[in-house]
């Protein structure tokens, strides 16, 4: 990227990662600023939270922004975790996908038409153990909750590991980070707040605060949650977007 930079030279310079990249790999991030730094370009980083800008999810990112001989702030939070501030609070699971139609299954979809038909308003059916699992289960708790007899095998015996697996969503909170494994029980806590089932593509798409009406072009529910959990959300790039273009705006003589 800092290649690119280089050659191209673009006014403003946006880039997001994991926040672990300012702790573990300082060292490569150290080495992208100094390169952009010794071009020209005046960096700001931080960590941000994406509820803060509007987005219904528990997900922090790192931000870099860099303007060609001048700064670009931090776009200021529209929301706040408690109303502080004179803000709003955080958007809520409830908020984002509840009134939704009940999903139907992908292979409900498959033999009727191509999933896309449905809006990929979509759900993968489930295995009667995860079904089971997924009763027991308690909004915002993890797989603790579950008694043992019915945990997968690797969660027996006082397993200390990854906890959100196995999980619900709660409706009055944000949504846990929706990554590409949003319609898979195992992979996070994506199971729905209230029924038996997990989140479909699509409200994993509105936590990500995708348009309704955003075709997601592919008959592949696998690339479809790639396309979606690997998304920076919209409301967040929004407001990220905007500081730059205010900033160059402000910058162009």
């Amino acid at each position: 990227m800092a290649r690119l930079v280089q050659e191209i030279r673009p006014r403003a310079v946006m880039m997001e990662n994991v926040p672990g990249l300012a702790n573990r790999g300082k060292p490569m991030l150290n080495q992208f600023l100094k390169r952009i730094g010794s071009s020209g370009y005046i960096p700001n980083v931080d960590v941000l939270q994406a509820a803060d800008y509007g987005v219904p999810q528990n997900r922090k990112r790192l931000v870099v922004l860099a303007g060609n001989g001048f700064e670009i702030p931090m776009p200021t939070p529209s929301h706040s975790k408690n109303g502080d501030n004179n803000l709003p609070p955080w958007r809520t699971v409830r908020e984002t996908i509840s009134g939704l139609p009940a999903p139907v299954t992908l292979a409900e979809a498959k033999a009727q038409s191509l999933p896309g038909v449905h809006n990929w308003h979509i759900v993968r059916s489930m295995s009667e153990s995860t079904r089971l699992r997924l009763k027991y289960a308690k909004p915002g708790k993890s797989w603790a909750e579950i008694p043992e007899d019915f945990r997968p095998d690797c969660h027996k015996n006082n397993f200390n590991g990854f906890r959100n697996v196995y999980g619900r969503m709660e409706w009055d909170e944000v949504a846990p980070t929706i990554t590409t494994g949003c319609t898979t029980l195992s992979k996070g806590r994506f199971g729905h707040p209230v029924e038996e089932r997990t989140i479909s593509v699509r409200e994993a798409a509105l936590l990500q605060t995708f348009p309704p009406d955003y075709v997601i072009e592919t008959p592949s529910i696998e690339r479809a949650c790639s396309i979606i959990g690997n998304a920076f959300p919209c409301k967040f790039a929004e407001a990220i977007a905007k500081e730059c273009h205010t900033a160059i705006l402000a910058n162009t003589s």
